[in-house]
């Protein structure tokens, strides 16, 4: 599992440099896989601002952007079609090698000399958004390094934890304390009391039935109302990412996080996609029946069996226990 340093001196409270935590946890619990430095290839990448942008002399698809660094300004060929005067963008110099493979170089296009190169996420190796350059918030400092930006001062630290320590390793809570009983420490973990910090004035109700004991002891879930989907805060985002999963937006996110955090996996279900019942929003978990069939978020497609758990309202299948969620039920890019 990949875990981020931060994260783990966040709470486990250890003053133990990246290297030496990973140390500790190699002589006493686990066997360290690979320690990185978060944002590598990100050295010669910062933030810049497009000043003005103009068409190219000799190509008809490409424009000149000419970007504020701060202390200079460059002029910088450019392809994509949704830059405007204004934005915030990243911007890789000469000598940056990004983790796409590119390296970039001072180069010459159609007569025009260009700087650098304005990103894409897939050009930086963050996200797999290849349309345009990404547009940064307005609140990014001109000049900043990029990684910087991202809050990407943290390291990621890849242990192999084993079946019999699956149960309380794999979580940065779980590890956490692993570090202080390591350091022979109390390991304190701040709870909150959900019930004093949350309201609910919800219009429907859920209901949930377990039809398989044996296979699902048991499942629990609750009703939200009243969300706006929207890109999770930048921190979140970097924190993700340096624990290898790739942000999606507010709902996704949030249940990632949890689950990095306690170990718990949790699916975020669009309840307009599903039966409803009266005022009530039914989940069944049951086996599947035979030859049902499930399409799921990566748009591979289960052939189920008897011998499956399924997660399903009162009618369809929504998504496989234990595994992953139907194509249609979660809060996922495509839906929202």
């Amino acid at each position: 599992m990949k875990y981020s340093y931060n994260w783990l001196k966040e709470l486990s409270g250890t003053k133990l440099s990246p290297e030496k935590l990973a140390d500790l946890l190699t002589m006493h619990s686990f066997e360290l896989e690979d320690i990185q430095k978060a944002g590598t290839g990100l050295e010669n990448v910062i933030v810049a601002q497009i000043k003005a942008i103009k068409k190219h002399p000799n190509a008809d698809r490409l424009q000149i952007a000419k970007v504020n660094l701060g202390a200079k300004t460059l002029d910088i060929v450019c392809g994509a079609t949704n830059i405007a005067i204004g934005q915030k963008v990243p911007l890789a110099l000469e000598g940056a090698k990004l983790l796409s493979g590119v390296e970039i170089k001072d180069t010459e296009i159609r007569g025009v000399k260009s700087k650098g190169m304005l990103c894409s996420e897939q050009d930086l190796g963050i996200g797999e958004d290849h349309e345009g350059i990404m547009i940064l918030k307005n609140t990014a400092k001109i000049g900043e390094n990029f990684g910087e930006y991202l809050k990407f001062n943290d390291w990621q630290i890849q242990l192999d934890v084993l079946a019999n320590r699956g149960h309380d390793a794999l979580s940065h809570v779980g590890m956490a304390r692993e570090i202080c009983v390591n350091e022979r420490r109390k390991f304190i973990f701040l709870r909150l009391n959900l019930r004093s910090v949350l309201r609910f004035n919800l219009r429907k109700s859920l209901c949930v039935e377990i039809k398989d004991i044996n296979l699902c002891r048991r499942y629990i879930g609750a009703l939200i109302d009243g969300i706006e989907v929207k890109p999770s805060p930048q921190w979140m985002q970097s924190r993700l990412k340096v624990c290898g999963i790739r942000p999606i937006n507010n709902i996704v996110d949030i249940t990632n996080y949890v689950m990095l955090e306690l170990g718990q996996p949790l699916h975020a279900f669009d309840s307009s996609m599903i039966k409803e019942q009266g005022s009530k929003v039914n989940i069944v978990v049951r086996r599947a029946k035979k030859g049902e069939k499930l399409k799921l978020l990566d748009a591979s497609e289960l052939k189920l069996s008897e011998n499956n758990l399924l997660i399903a309202d009162g009618k369809k299948s929504i998504g496989s226990g234990g595994r992953d969620g139907g194509d249609r039920f979660q809060y996922n890019r495509q839906n929202h």
